[in-house]
């Protein structure tokens, strides 16, 4: 299949789940993402873990793309909660937990398994 392995469509991937993460967040005020599903993971776990599979049955070629893309996002997530959104919410008036509890290290932990469960069936 020619949309396999090719890096154009994984940045087409990635801006369609960043997109659709946009899309939840929205969403989010009726649902929580943050309940717990099994034990410690959560439903924003399970995506990450899901998302992972699919990217990884798809693109294993650029596994060391993904891994460096998905580091890069989670390193956004802290700066922005942890420097910007401050900033913001005081500028327009916001509480500061409305932008609590973007990032989760744990994210890594389930991009990174479902990464190698996508390599391995594949």
């Amino acid at each position: 299949m020619i949309i396999k392995n090719n890096l154009n469509y994984l940045f087409f991937y990635y801006f369609l789940m960043t997109f659709g993460a946009f899309v939840i967040i929205l969403f989010e005020k009726n649902i929580s993402f943050n309940n717990k599903v099994i034990g410690n993971c959560t439903y924003w776990n399970m995506i990450h873990f899901m998302s992972r599979v699919v990217i990884m049955k798809n693109f294993f070629k650029y596994w060391h793309i993904i891994l460096l893309l998905d580091l890069f996002w989670e390193l956004c997530e802290y700066l922005y909660e942890e420097n910007i959104a401050p900033i913001i919410c005081k500028y327009i008036n916001l509480s500061d937990d409305y932008t609590k509890n973007i990032y989760d290290w744990d994210d890594i932990f389930w991009n990174i398994l479902g990464m190698v469960i996508g390599l391995i069936i594949s």
